[in-house]
């Protein structure tokens, strides 16, 4: 069946984020079945699609980036303060330490990372100097760094690079998500036969869910390639909300 390219940016973004709102709702407050993690892995694939779009049409890459990264601070900030407020403990060993401290989703952080990989990319393929080879030193650097302190970075930045090299060729991008969404299911299944005793086939997938990223393979499909006019909720809305829902639904679980 064939799909028609009918959504817009927009509206493709207000449909991840009501799935994301449905997931973070699950994680926090345990709220639905745990295969809801599965029909929601495709989120923030689809907002890093966006992003680099975003980072591609853009008049403004620098007032961009600082934008992300400004929401990215503001979201760490309320992170910080709530756990503080509530004494958020490492379980271990009971005590605050670096990780408990920052607890709490920040993908904007992810994001803004990501930016300054893409200008790094861009900076080597454009200069034509020994100097470029500086960029991709720092863009690997990022990469690296990205994985151990961002949240989705380790799942996420294979992702980049396939929107990245593959942009404007949506059997690219659909080609690269497929091969790496079953390399997690290979890992997933692997995962089950190995260390799955007593435990069901359906409940492990769900738990490694990471190849049902694939789902974002349909809305890129529909995606005709327009931002779509903003309703009630403007670009500003949507960086906005991230941050709110996350500080309201992480105070609630604390409590």
């Amino acid at each position: 069946m064939k799909i028609a390219k009918t959504l817009s940016s927009y509206q493709l973004k207000i449909v991840a984020l009501i799935f994301m709102l449905i997931d973070h709702i699950h994680t926090y407050l345990h709220v639905g079945p745990g295969w809801i993690s599965a029909i929601t892995r495709f989120v923030a694939p689809l907002f890093l699609f966006f992003i680099v779009e975003g980072f591609m049409h853009t008049s403004n890459r620098k007032r961009y980036f600082l934008r992300t990264l400004g929401f990215a601070m503001l979201t760490l900030m309320g992170n910080v303060a709530i756990n503080i407020v509530f004494h958020n403990v490492d379980y271990l060993t009971g005590e605050m330490d670096f990780y408990s401290l920052i607890a709490g989703n920040n993908i904007l952080l992810t994001y803004a990372i990501f930016l300054l990989i893409l200008k790094c990319l861009e900076e080597f393929k454009e200069q034509a100097n020994f100097f470029r080879f500086g960029w991709l030193i720092v863009g690997i650097l990022l990469s690296m760094m990205t994985i151990p302190f961002c949240e989705g970075a380790l799942q996420l930045l294979p992702l980049l690079y396939i929107f990245y090299f593959c942009y404007g060729n949506k059997r690219r991008i659909i080609f690269g998500v497929l091969i790496y969404s079953f390399m997690w299911l290979v890992k997933a299944i692997s995962n089950y036969l190995a260390y799955g005793m007593g435990v069901g086939l359906l409940p492990t997938l769900s738990y490694n869910c990471e190849f049902m990223m694939s789902l974002v393979c349909l809305a890129i499909i529909s995606y005709d390639g327009t931002k779509g006019k903003k309703g009630v909720l403007g670009k500003w809305s949507f960086y906005v909300i991230y941050p709110v829902h996350i500080w309201l639904l992480r105070i609630l679980s604390l409590l």
